[in-house]
């Protein structure tokens, strides 16, 4: 999709009028509303993709349960001037003239791009993954900026410059109001929009957004236990029977006879996320075991070093 903050609702139309013409399938990853000028229009958003489906489109979405989304730090310098080459645009920083352009369409965007900038607290932006300066990892833009003595947007240029372009970042940018009427669409999957990686390792020098240790524990915790946003039955349908159904994949999401054992034993009562932006590397709270196609990989809470995991199709 082309944008996700200002243009969202353009964009919307443009994957689905896509989608409706080809006659393609239609999944909108991660579907959020950043930007302060967007806050509270989840509900219209909904509608309107609510009324493509009912015409016919076949469109379906999931959501992490998060204010703040991942990116890349390079995506605040507008396309044009990456598509000169990053190596080109950091070299020429130098210059007051053009660093001070640059700066001026980071902040403000131009007419051809929205910068993810413009309706954000950029101090409040973390960083997760850097190329050279591990020290760096964890910290905020504000707190750089500070210690460089330095305005945010300046110790955003300083660090894709000393990372070489390759600074990866968490950014605060919806509403949580948004997040809870997303999540009670009937059809809203649930998703962490995470990969593999542990705290040890080759990945232990990671910050990752909290969302890779805590999504499915934060809903059943967060949004069914404590704010009652769903029922514990629904959040169970949307994170297993509900995306199966939508990948094709026959033999998961429930507990039948056929089905493969994918199983995860929890305590309702308990259950919760524990990672932050701060520590995000921290396992969840209540779920003591896991089976995987049927073999026990968590028990009592502790890995067996089973690994009897596969590789999923389309059925």
């Amino acid at each position: 999709m082309r944008d996700e903050g200002q243009r969202l609702f353009a964009a919307v139309d443009e994957v689905i009028d896509i989608a409706h013409r080809s006659r393609a399938s239609l999944q909108i990853s991660h579907l959020k509303l950043e930007g302060k000028s967007n806050w509270g229009r989840a509900a219209d958003l909904l509608a309107r993709i609510d009324r493509a489906r009912a015409e016919g489109v076949d469109v379906h979405w999931d959501q992490y349960p998060y204010t703040a989304y991942g990116s890349g730090l390079i995506d605040a310098i507008p396309p044009a001037w990456r598509a000169r080459g990053v190596d080109q645009v950091l070299s020429r920083l130098s210059d007051k003239q053009f660093s001070d352009s640059l700066k001026q369409a980071m902040l403000r965007g131009t007419e051809t791009w929205r910068s993810p900038l413009e309706e954000i607290q950029i101090e409040k932006i973390i960083v997760t993954e850097v190329k050279n300066d591990l020290e760096y990892v964890g910290k905020t833009i504000g707190e750089l900026a500070t210690t460089w003595q330095r305005e945010p947007v300046d110790a955003i240029i300083r660090l894709l410059t000393t990372q070489e372009g390759s600074v990866k970042v968490v950014v605060p940018a919806m509403s949580e109001e948004d997040v809870e009427v997303i999540m009670k669409h009937p059809d809203t999957m649930i998703s962490s929009d995470g990969r593999a990686v542990s705290p040890q390792g080759h990945y232990a020098h990671l910050h990752p957004h909290p969302r890779y240790y805590g999504a499915f524990p934060r809903v059943l915790g967060r949004y069914v236990r404590e704010k009652g946003i769903l029922s514990l039955n629904e959040a169970i349908r949307k994170m297993t029977s509900l995306p199966a159904s939508r990948l094709g994949l026959r033999d998961r999401g429930m507990i039948a006879k056929g089905q493969a054992a994918d199983i995860v034993i929890f305590n309702p009562q308990t259950v919760i996320d524990q990672a932050t932006f701060q520590q995000p590397c921290r396992f969840p709270q209540g779920i003591e075991y896991v089976l995987v196609n049927g073999d026990m990989v968590i028990k009592e809470g502790e890995h067996t070093g089973r690994y009897p995991g596969r590789l999923l199709k389309r059925q």
